[in-house]
């Protein structure tokens, strides 16, 4: 089989960059460590290529087909890990050979599940039915990784469920209603701020032309769900508290999870625009950031390839990000333009928000560098998240 025939040269050099550039910085980030982890970084990256070119071998319809069986066994993935798993952190599930995450797969079953569901040409988006089941098919998996607990991770099926509906065109102001639980929860610990937002959110619903009945709902759930902030604050672990208010007054607690922010600022900082060059990060060498190749490799990108890695980086999403673009008006599937416009918005926004959590801008709440970061799960879904991006664009004129 001619497999040249069915890549894209555009989306497979930019994804095999990103793991050379991946591999390169895992090994920078473990120098002086124990090699073993390295070379399992490197077995990871192998099998994620071979199973790139695996799906080329899938016709999209078979995606389709068993999307929701996907979706049902990732669940059933993060109950059994739930049920049998004692530890303090359940997130990871020995194999043997090596610790698989089934949150990192939950995220690609939940994209397929919900590009079946709301690419049905005969089902109305807008409709309130069709957005409850789709709330609940991410809040579903979004309970299961939370408890786990791992706020980083639960926090991107959220941001699928937003993608998704918009990318659906479900109503802009339907998909803000559907967000406004989460800014009650933020705010309500200002109850000052809150209320104010309450009386913004009430005009806005009027000027939006939502009727009375479903205003006092929206209004009375917003309520509900913000009186119960003490609630769902005291679900956190303290560790996961810290690392918050940490985001708010890092100085606070300097010995503490601020040392992580402080160090990686300091790290990213004194790269400057080329870097200090590659393995020569002294940040790094004095092993300064816990974790550095794992949430915090970008730390170490910042420091010996500066501003510079992260135009790399940059560049080859864009590359794909374009590519994707450019097909989507001759992509004759509904289904396959929702997958697409999904993975690639998606895999765009991880990135992003583990690049905003090591520079400060957003709090550190565990999210991997997609392509980039040590861990086999993640890796495996970020590759064949690609490679289904990869099949779309090359059977664009197919129906399926």
């Amino acid at each position: 089989m001619n497999f040249r025939a069915k890549i894209d040269k555009t989306v497979f050099i930019s994804l095999l960059c990103l793991l050379v550039m991946g591999g390169f910085m895992v090994f920078s980030a473990l120098q002086n460590q124990n090699p073993a982890t390295f070379v399992k970084q490197v077995v990871w990256i192998v099998v994620s290529l071979l199973l790139f070119f695996f799906v080329q071998l899938l016709p999209i319809k078979v995606l389709y087909i068993s999307s929701y069986l996907t979706y049902f066994l990732s669940i059933a993935l993060l109950l059994f890990l739930k049920l049998m798993n004692a530890s303090y952190v359940d997130r990871w599930i020995d194999v043997g050979f090596a610790y698989i995450q089934p949150s990192e797969f939950a995220k690609l079953a939940l994209i397929l599940s919900l590009s079946r569901y709301l690419s049905n040409r005969h089902r109305d988006v807008n409709k309130l039915n069709v957005l409850l089941v789709s709330t609940m098919m991410a809040f579903v998996p979004f309970g299961l990784v939370f408890a786990q607990p791992d706020l980083g991770t639960s926090l991107i099926f959220i941001a699928i469920l937003v993608i998704s509906l918009y990318l659906s065109e479900v109503k802009i102001l339907y998909i803000l209603v559907l967000l406004t639980p989460l800014a009650s929860v933020i705010l309500s610990f200002i109850p000052f701020a809150w209320i104010i937002y309450l009386l913004i959110l009430g005009f806005t619903l009027y000027i939006g032309k939502i009727n009375i009945l479903n205003m006092i709902k929206i209004i009375f759930m917003n309520v509900i769900v913000g009186g119960l902030s003490p609630f769902l604050w005291n679900l956190l672990k303290e560790y996961q508290k810290v690392r918050i208010l940490s985001y708010f007054e890092p100085n606070k607690d300097v010995h503490g999870f601020g040392w992580n922010l402080l160090q990686s600022k300091i790290a990213i900082g004194s790269g400057g625009f080329w870097g200090n060059g590659y393995l020569r990060g002294t940040q790094k060498e004095l092993d300064f950031i816990p974790q550095q190749h794992t949430d915090f490799i970008f730390s170490v990108i910042g420091e010996e390839l500066g501003f510079f890695g992260f135009l790399i980086i940059s560049f080859l999403l864009f590359l794909v990000f374009y590519r994707t673009v450019v097909a989507f008006p001759m992509i004759k599937s509904r289904y396959s333009k929702l997958l697409a416009g999904t993975i690639i918005s998606s895999v765009a926004l991880q990135m992003l928000l583990n690049i905003s959590m090591t520079v400060g801008i957003l709090p550190i709440v565990g999210i991997p560098l997609n392509f980039i970061s040590y861990g086999g799960s993640s890796l495996l879904t970020s590759v064949v998240m690609f490679a289904v991006l990869n099949k779309i664009i090359i059977d664009r004129g197919n129906y399926w």
